[in-house]
C-alpha cells in the first residue's frame, strides 16, 4: 500500500498533491513518497532530501515527465512543452541522486541551474534580459487538469562548497550583529 492510500479512497495527501503547484520533498526516503499520477501537469517539484544512489523521493515516471515524456498509460505519443530537469550539479547528481540513477538519466539530459542565469556578452548578470523576461505576459488557458504531462523538477544532492559558502555568510552576518544573535564559543573551531 502506498503512502496515504486508504481502502480506495483518496487520502488527504493525495488530494493535497493533486491540487498543488509546487511540491518540496526533503526526506531520506529509499522509496517514492507518492506516485507520479498524483502530480498534475505544470507542477514544479523540488527534491532536496535524497543524496545517495539508494535514496529516492519520487518515482521514475515523474522524472521522465520532466524530460517531456508521457506516462506509459497515456493514449497519445504527443510530446509536451520544453523538458525541464534542473540539478545543482550534473556531476554530483549523476553519482548520488537515486531518482535520476533509477530513471537512467544521463548527465547531458539535465540542466545545471546556474546555466539559467542570463548574462550579457561579457558574462555579467544581464538585468535587461531579466526585465524583458518579466515583461512577457504569461497566461494559462483553462483546460482539463491532466496528471501525465509535463512537470519541472529541481534535484539537489548538496554541494559541499556551496554549504561552506552559505555557512560562512551566515556566520559573518551573525558576527556583524554582535550579541544580538547566536552564541559564540571561543576556541571551538581552532
Amino acid at each position: 500500500m502506498r503512502l496515504g492510500e486508504q481502502l480506495g479512497n483518496p487520502s488527504e495527501i493525495e488530494i493535497a498533491l493533486r491540487s498543488t503547484d509546487i511540491i518540496v520533498c526533503a526526506t531520506s526516503s529509499t522509496s517514492p513518497l507518492f506516485p507520479s499520477s498524483w502530480v498534475k501537469d505544470g507542477t514544479h517539484v523540488i527534491l532536496i532530501g535524497s543524496y545517495t544512489p539508494t535514496m529516492q523521493e519520487v518515482d521514475k515516471p515523474l522524472i521522465l515527465r520532466a524530460l517531456g515524456r508521457r506516462s506509459p498509460t497515456t493514449d497519445t505519443d504527443e510530446l509536451t512543452s520544453i523538458p525541464t530537469l534542473l540539478v545543482d550539479s550534473r556531476e554530483a547528481c549523476s553519482h548520488e541522486a537515486g531518482e535520476l540513477i533509477n530513471a537512467a538519466i544521463k548527465p547531458e539530459q539535465v540542466t545545471e541551474i546556474g546555466e539559467l542565469v542570463l548574462t550579457d556578452e561579457y558574462g555579467n548578470l544581464s538585468m535587461e534580459a531579466y526585465l524583458r523576461l518579466l515583461s512577457v505576459k504569461r497566461t494559462r488557458s483553462p483546460r482539463e487538469e491532466r496528471f501525465d504531462g509535463p512537470v519541472t523538477i529541481f534535484k539537489s544532492v548538496g554541494v559541499g562548497l556551496q554549504d561552506v559558502a552559505i555557512a560562512n555568510v551566515i556566520v559573518d552576518k551573525a558576527l556583524s550583529l554582535g550579541d544580538k544573535i547566536g552564541t559564540s564559543i571561543n576556541g571551538y573551531d581552532s
